[in-house]
C-alpha cells in the first residue's frame, strides 16, 4: 500500500468551541458524523445531526452553526442549494425550514405551523428553473427562493407516503417514496391534485425485503438507490432499463458534481467520469478512520466528502486527504458527567432500561477546550467484542491524566493514567470485580468515585460485594455489607468532607461507609443504612436516582418523589433511631406552606462554586436553587435557553471557569453560569471582558477571587461606582454606576473584601464608551 500523506490544514474557524462569555451557551457537537452536503464552488456546506458547517473555498475559512448560532432547531434533517439565489436551504424533522445567505438566516414555519397531522419531516431539497422544492412526509412543497413564499403543494401519494426524494429530467418531475416513483408533467399547473400524477412502472416494488431511498440523474440516465434490510446488499438501478449498475454494497447516496457522479458508501467513495469509467476510489483517508461516505464535491481538484465516521473531509485521491471542520466529542451521547483539576469526561454509553444497549462510541474527555476520544478505533485495550456501554466516570480531582470508565460489559472498568491512552483495564479475573448476580456474564459498575489520597471507590452493582476499593498501588479491596444491599441495582456514589462513602441500593435507599483508617482491617468499618421508614432515614423513596454532597458536608438526594436533605451526616453511625432522618424542603407562603419539588422526577443534583444547587429533572429541563434550596434563581428549559431536550441525564461544573454541562438524552450542553470556587490566594485573578469596548453590553465578569466577597467597583480616584457580592468566587458587574447609567470612559479598580481577612485590590478593567 502506498503510504499516506497528511496535509498540513491551514484554516481558520469561526463560531467555534472557544470558551464562552457569563451567560452564554454552547453545544458540543460530535464532529465526525457529517451526513449530507450541498453548495458551489465557492462555499460548501456540510450537514451534521446537530450543526451546519460552512467552508468558504477561496478564503480557507469554515465557521460551524447550530440551534445557538443561527439555527432554529436541534435536529437537521436535509440541505439543498439553489445556485442561483445562492441560498442555503435547511430542513429539519419537525418541517421547520431555515434559509441560509451569506450571515443571514431566515425562518420559514410554514410546514411547521400547518394544520397538518402525521409526518411533516423534510426528507430531500432540491432547486429546479428558480424553484425550491420540498420533499416532506405526506407531499411536495414549492417556495419560491425570491421573496421565500411557498407556491404551491403536490400531493404524488395522496399524502399517504412520504416523499423521500426528487428528480427532474427533461419535462418531468419524479416523486420516490419508499417503494414506488411518481412521475408529473413539469408543465401540468394542476399537479396539486393526486390524479394528475402517475406510478412510473419501471421501478419493480421490492418493498417487502427494503426501500428505496435516492433518484438522481446523470448524463440523461436516473438512477435510483435500493437499501437492502439485509447488510451490504443494496444495489443501484438504470431506471430506465431496470439494469443493476452497483450492488452488493452498503449505498448511502449519488452525489452528481462536476460533470463527474460519486458513488457514497460504506467504505468510501467511487468517482464515475461520462462515460460511466472509474475515475477514482476514495477508499481511505489519512486518519485511518474506515470511510462512511454521504456525499461529495468535487472543486478544483479536490473531493469534499461529507463522511460520518471522520466528518469534513477534502481529499485528492486515497492517499492525499485531511480532515477539516472543528473539535468536538466522539458521539452526542452523554450518559454521565465528571469534572476535576480542569477535566470534563464523558461517558458515551447507554442503557436500554436496565440492560446494556450495546453502544460502543466509549467516552470523551475535554481539558482546555480539546476533545480526547476513548473508542475501539483508538484504543487497543478496547477493541474487544466484550467491551459495550460506558456508563460511569470519575477524573482523579488532583491528577486529571487519571480517568476511570466503567460498563455494564465483560470489561466492567478501564483507567487511563496518562490522559490519552486506556493503560489499564479490570475484570473479575484480575480484580475483586463480579460478574452480575443475573448470570450474563457481565460486570456492572454504576458509579465510580476518587477520594483525596487517590483511592478509586467503584460501586459494583448486582454483585455480593457491591463497594470496591482500587488504590494507587495496584490493591484492590472489598467490603462486607449487610445482604439488604447485596445483589441488588446500585445507582450513585459520592464522598462527603469526612471521608464518609455514600451510594444509592435500588429497593433499599441510602448506604454510608467508613472504612476507618486501614482498608486492610475490616473491625474499623462502619456502616449505616437509610431507607424509607419513619424512624430509619425517612426517605420518600428507596429508588434514588441523583446524589451530592455540598459545601456545608449536607447529603441532598433526588427520587421519583422529589427532593430529600441530610442536614446531619457527621456521626451518622452512632445515631439513634429517627436522628438522622431525611428532611423535606418547604416554603412557607403566608397561611400556606409548599413543599419543593414535591413528586419531581430529580435526575442530578450538582453543587457550584457559590454552593447553589442545579437540579436535573427527568422531563422538565434544569432548576438552579439558591444555597439552602428555598429560592428558583433560574429555570432552563426548551421553551426559554438553547438546552437541547428537557430529559436531563447528569450534571456537572467547571468550578474554576463556572461552566455548567448538562448531559441530555439528545446530546451534550453547556451555560456558563456565575458562580466558581472561591481563591483566598488570589493566584488567578481574571477579568473579562477586557477592554470593555462600546458595542459590548453584557457582564462583566471578574473571577478567581475569595470566596463570597464584597466587590467595590471605583475610579482612580476612589469614588465608588459600583458594589455587588461574588458567587462562590466570581462576580460581575453590568458596566453601570449605581444610578443605573453606562460608565464613562476611563480605568476602573475592583477591590474585594472577603468574609474574613483584610480587603485588596485584585484587579482593573478599561471601560471605553
Amino acid at each position: 500500500m502506498k503510504k499516506l500523506i497528511a496535509l498540513v490544514s491551514l484554516f481558520s474557524i469561526t463560531l467555534t468551541s472557544a470558551q464562552i462569555g457569563m451567560g452564554e451557551w454552547r453545544l458540543h457537537i460530535p464532529s465526525n458524523n457529517a451526513v449530507a452536503i450541498a453548495g458551489d464552488k465557492q462555499n460548501v456546506h456540510v450537514m451534521y445531526d446537530n450543526a451546519l458547517l460552512s467552508y468558504d473555498v477561496n478564503a480557507n475559512e469554515v465557521t460551524r452553526r447550530d440551534k445557538i448560532d443561527y439555527l432554529s432547531e436541534i435536529e437537521l434533517s436535509t440541505i439543498g442549494f439553489d445556485t442561483e439565489s445562492q441560498q442555503l436551504f435547511i430542513g429539519y424533522e419537525t418541517g421547520n425550514i431555515d434559509v441560509l445567505k451569506g450571515e443571514r438566516t431566515t425562518n420559514l414555519p410554514y410546514i411547521l405551523n400547518a394544520n397538518i397531522t402525521g409526518d411533516k419531516s423534510i426528507y430531500s431539497i432540491e432547486a429546479h428553473e428558480n424553484i425550491v422544492y420540498l420533499a416532506t412526509g405526506f407531499g411536495i412543497v414549492l417556495i419560491n427562493p425570491s421573496n421565500l413564499e411557498v407556491i404551491d403543494t403536490y400531493y404524488p401519494s395522496s399524502g399517504n407516503q412520504a416523499i423521500v426524494d426528487i428528480d427532474f429530467h427533461h419535462d418531468s418531475i419524479f416523486a420516490l417514496t419508499s417503494d414506488k416513483l411518481y412521475r408529473g408533467a413539469l408543465n401540468n399547473n394542476f399537479l396539486a391534485d393526486p390524479s394528475q400524477w402517475v406510478v412510473d412502472q419501471r421501478l419493480a416494488d421490492y418493498s417487502a425485503e427494503g426501500a428505496y431511498t435516492h433518484i438522481t440523474t446523470f448524463i440523461d440516465e436516473q438512477y435510483v438507490i435500493y437499501r437492502h434490510e439485509n447488510y451490504e446488499e443494496d444495489t443501484i438501478f438504470q431506471l430506465s432499463t431496470g439494469d443493476v449498475f452497483l450492488d452488493q454494497r452498503e449505498i448511502n447516496q449519488i452525489s452528481i458534481t462536476d460533470n463527474r457522479m460519486a458513488v457514497c458508501m460504506e467504505g468510501g467513495t467511487v468517482i464515475y467520469d461520462e462515460t460511466l469509467n472509474i475515475l477514482d476510489n476514495i477508499y481511505q483517508y489519512v486518519n485511518q478512520v474506515y470511510p462512511s461516505s454521504r456525499g461529495a464535491m468535487f472543486i478544483n481538484n479536490q473531493f469534499y466528502i461529507a463522511d460520518n465516521n471522520s466528518g469534513f473531509v477534502r481529499a485528492s485521491n486515497a492517499f492525499y486527504s485531511e480532515i477539516l471542520g472543528f473539535d468536538g466529542p466522539y458521539n452526542k451521547l452523554a450518559v454521565a458527567l465528571d469534572w476535576g483539576d480542569g477535566k470534563l469526561a464523558v461517558a458515551g454509553g447507554q442503557l436500554d432500561g436496565k440492560n446494556p444497549a450495546f453502544r460502543r462510541h466509549g467516552a470523551y474527555t475535554f481539558e482546555e477546550e480539546q476533545w480526547i476520544n476513548f473508542n475501539p478505533g483508538n484504543q487497543a485495550l478496547m477493541d474487544a467484542s466484550g467491551y459495550w456501554d460506558i456508563i460511569s466516570v470519575a477524573v482523579d480531582p488532583y491528577n486529571s491524566d487519571r480517568v476511570a470508565f466503567g460498563t455494564y460489559s465483560q470489561l466492567p472498568l478501564l483507567l487511563t493514567e496518562d490522559g490519552v491512552n486506556i493503560t489499564d483495564t479490570f475484570t473479575p479475573s484480575n480484580s475483586y470485580l463480579e460478574f452480575s448476580s443475573l448470570g450474563n456474564g457481565w460486570s456492572y459498575v454504576s458509579d465510580m468515585a476518587f477520594d483525596n489520597d487517590g483511592v478509586l471507590w467503584v460501586l459494583n452493582s448486582l454483585s455480593a460485594k457491591p463497594l470496591k476499593a482500587y488504590t494507587p498501588d495496584g490493591q484492590w479491596y472489598e467490603f462486607q455489607l449487610p445482604s439488604s444491599v447485596s445483589n441488588k441495582y446500585t445507582g450513585d456514589l459520592v464522598i462527603d468532607y469526612n471521608g464518609v462513602k455514600w451510594f444509592s441500593v435500588t429497593g433499599t435507599g441510602v448506604v454510608a461507609f467508613d472504612e476507618g483508617k486501614d482498608l486492610e482491617d475490616p473491625s474499623d468499618d462502619e456502616y449505616k443504612i437509610l431507607g424509607t421508614s419513619e424512624n430509619n432515614g425517612d426517605l420518600n423513596s428507596d429508588q434514588i436516582s441523583a446524589m451530592v454532597v455540598d459545601f456545608d458536608n449536607e447529603l441532598w438526594v433526588g427520587s421519583p418523589n422529589g427532593l430529600r436533605i441530610l442536614y446531619a451526616t457527621s456521626g451518622v453511625f452512632d445515631a439513634d433511631p429517627g436522628d438522622y432522618n431525611f428532611q423535606n424542603l418547604v416554603k412557607q407562603f403566608e397561611e400556606n406552606a409548599e413543599e419543593i419539588l414535591k413528586n419531581v422526577y430529580i435526575t442530578d443534583i450538582a453543587v457550584d462554586g457559590a454552593n447553589r444547587k442545579w437540579i436535573g429533572t427527568e422531563n422538565s429541563g434544569v432548576f438552579l436553587f439558591s444555597e439552602n434550596g428555598l429560592e428558583v434563581i433560574r429555570e432552563f428549559n426548551t421553551a426559554n435557553s438553547p438546552l437541547v431536550s428537557d430529559a436531563i441525564l447528569d450534571i456537572t461544573i467547571d468550578q474554576n471557569t463556572g461552566e455548567v454541562f448538562i448531559a441530555t438524552d439528545n446530546g451534550l450542553v453547556s451555560y456558563r453560569s456565575d458562580a466558581t470556587f472561591g481563591d483566598s490566594e488570589y493566584e488567578n485573578v481574571v477579568v473579562f471582558p477586557n477592554p470593555v469596548r462600546p458595542e459590548y453590553e453584557g457582564m462583566i465578569t471578574i473571577q478567581g477571587i475569595a470566596f463570597n466577597s464584597e466587590v467595590r467597583i471605583t475610579d482612580v480616584a476612589g469614588n465608588l461606582v459600583y458594589s455587588t457580592s461574588s458567587n462562590g468566587g466570581t462576580a460581575t458587574w453590568n458596566g453601570k454606576t449605581m444610578e443605573g447609567q453606562r460608565a464613562a470612559t476611563g480605568v476602573y479598580l475592583i477591590w474585594t473584601t472577603p468574609k474574613e481577612g483584610k480587603g485588596r485590590k485584585v484587579g482593573k478593567v478599561v471601560f471605553i464608551n
